[in-house]
């Protein structure tokens, strides 16, 4: 049986990163997400390179995806934390009501937010979660779908269809009608 030997911080991070960041993607279903956090995990891998018992891959790779669960759940509750903005983006366009030139972005803000509480009250409850879970949230389709044990294009489909609901219960046209020759 062979000691394994000690290996450089540039050979950990070569055989380390690819993986870790597989491994996080599985976990934060997000890839730029999985990449920042091992990004992270290794620049505090190389601050504390020198104080760590041992440099094989197997015990440094434990020890990234330790750091990295860590850096993941302060980013988790830092998310959870934070204020939740309110975005019509994905709207058709005709229900972004114009701001008044005199109003703050925080009275901006709750008239955003009052708008989407009527837009809701207009839709079946399963249509009103989609509207919350994607404006309010900000979830994006393959997160929805994991939560309603679906597929992402199942969740694009619906997103369409309640689209197509508002605009039909708002008289909001979504495509600009057609010159007629």
């Amino acid at each position: 049986m062979s000691i394994p030997q000690e290996e450089t911080f540039e050979s950990i991070y070569l055989g380390c990163f690819p993986k870790l960041v597989s491994y996080l993607h599985q976990h934060t279903r997000n890839r730029h997400d999985a990449e920042d956090i091992a990004s992270q995990s290794m620049i505090i891998l190389m601050e504390k390179w020198d104080t760590l018992p041992t440099h094989t891959q197997k015990g440094i790779f434990c020890w990234l995806v330790t750091t990295a669960k860590h850096l993941w759940m302060e980013e988790v509750k830092r998310r959870m934390q934070a204020p939740a903005t309110v975005s019509l983006e994905n709207l058709p366009q005709g229900l972004h009501p114009e701001a008044p030139p005199d109003t703050t972005p925080k009275q901006q803000e709750e008239d955003y937010r009052e708008r989407l509480q009527e837009l809701a009250a207009l839709l079946p409850e399963a249509e009103a979660a989609l509207l919350h879970d994607k404006i309010v949230r900000h979830m994006s389709n393959e997160e929805i779908a994991e939560q309603l044990g679906i597929s992402a294009n199942a969740v694009h489909i619906r997103w369409s269809r309640t689209k197509k609901r508002i605009a039909l219960l708002t008289h909001v046209h979504l495509d600009p009608p057609k010159n007629k020759m």
